[in-house]
């Protein structure tokens, strides 16, 4: 085989090597980035509780699967409305008390979930 031949081939095969580990590391990258994002925002940060007075309980029906979901918002005491989950099968009358728990992710996403406990309010 000629010198010129032999030098071709070499560098074919080595920009081959170099690509192939190139991509291999960008791989690698990509797949400790996404477990460093998922880690974080399944991490939580803060469990404490909050409570509020019900201003929508309704149950609404995906159109597509037709799965009925609640439709929950809460009033907290200190003024923000928020969404609210839940797992029960009854949702609380509207201008009820309840007390959610509130958690706070480590990429800083709130979420509220109601377990079911309604505190009665007397009235004055």
């Amino acid at each position: 085989m000629r010198e010129d031949t032999k030098r071709r081939l070499e560098a074919a095969l080595a920009g081959d090597v170099y690509f192939g580990r190139m991509a291999l590391l960008a791989g690698a990258a990509l797949c400790a980035i996404f477990g460093l994002w998922l880690v974080a925002s399944q991490t939580t940060i803060s469990d404490r509780r909050a409570s509020g007075v019900v201003q929508r309980a309704i149950w609404r029906i995906n159109v597509g699967t037709g799965q009925r979901y609640p439709d929950f918002y809460v009033a907290l005491d200190d003024g923000r409305l928020v969404p609210a989950g839940t797992l029960n099968a009854e949702l609380p009358a509207v201008g009820t008390r309840v007390t959610l728990h509130e958690m706070v992710r480590l990429t800083g996403y709130h979420s509220f979930f109601w377990e079911g406990a309604v505190e009665q309010v007397e009235k004055p």
